[in-house]
This record gives structure tokens, sequence and C-alpha cells, in this order.
């Protein structure tokens, strides 16, 4: 299999893995719950988020909502392109990432008018804000970029291929 037909398994798996976590939440949590305890750290719960990032712009209505998940999609189309005429096989599985979870938030938002988040990370009683499994991919694949942007990966990279002839 190629590395560019593993990426779209890839990119496909979790876009499915995060419809079908955000469809459980739904279906056995109801709206508003508490949160239910899954270890020290960790809660899952039912937030939906009207917004990007940190709720920010959660008070658009549903026009908004329709313009998010285009530019969404929009985005995950380019990477997608990108990421098919990518060499660097970390950067193009990290293009594939992100444009899955912006795919899988676009498809939420137009569905239902907002973004599923449920999953709770706290220490004591401070919480980042809930998140999502398209959420994970797109901090993953973001992780991926910089990562090989890095000048330490172009030195790995040097340090793997052969030596040039003399």
């Amino acid at each position: 299999m190629s590395s560019r037909t593993a990426r779209l398994w890839l990119f496909l798996a979790i876009l499915a893995l995060d419809q079908l976590t955000k469809a459980g939440v739904l279906a056995y949590l109801s709206e508003p719950t508490g949160p239910i305890r899954l270890g020290p750290l960790l809660n899952l719960v039912h937030v939906r988020n009207y917004g990007i990032g940190f709720g920010f712009l959660s008070d658009g209505g549903s026009g908004q909502q329709w313009a998010l998940a285009g530019f969404a999609l929009t985005v995950a189309v380019v990477l997608m392109v990108m990421q098919a005429r990518a060499d660097a096989r970390l950067y193009a599985t990290g293009l594939m990432l992100i444009a899955s979870g912006a795919v899988g938030n676009a498809i939420c938002r137009l569905a239902r008018g907002s973004v599923v988040d449920f999953i709770d990370v706290h220490v004591s009683d401070y919480h980042w804000p809930a998140f999502n499994v398209a959420d994970i991919a797109i901090t993953v694949g973001a992780l991926c970029v910089i990562a090989h942007a890095l000048p330490l990966q172009q030195a790995v990279a040097r340090l793997r291929s052969p030596p040039r002839g003399r």
C-alpha cells in the first residue's frame, strides 16, 4: 500500500471515529449533563461549541455556522491537495490529520448547528476547554507539521540520506 493510500485510510478512520464518538455522546449523554469521571484527570461531558477554538465566535448564529463549515471544508481540500504533492511523510501525514479534523468538525457543525465536544481534561478545579477526536487530530497534525519544519528534522533527514559522491 502506498503512503498516499495509507494517509487516505487514516483520514477515513479519524473521520469515522470522530463521527461515531460524537453520535455516542449525543445518544447516551443527555444535554446538559454533569461530568462522568473516567479518571483523576479525565471526564466525559456533553458540550456544544457554537464557535471555533475555545468558544471564540460562539454568538454568530446559523449563517456563521455555514460560513465556518465552508471555510473548514475549503481548507481541508487545500490541505489534501498539498499532502498529495508532499514528499515528506511526516508533513503529509500532519496535513491529512488536520484535514480530517476540519472535515469532522464541519460535518458536525452542518448537521447539528454546533460541534459536539466531550473530552474534559482537568487538574483539580482547573479545566481545559472540552474537545473531541477531530480536535485531537488537528492538534497532532499541527505538531507533525511543526516537527517537520524544525531544523532538527532536516538534520536527521540529512544524516539518514546516503552521502553524495565526492
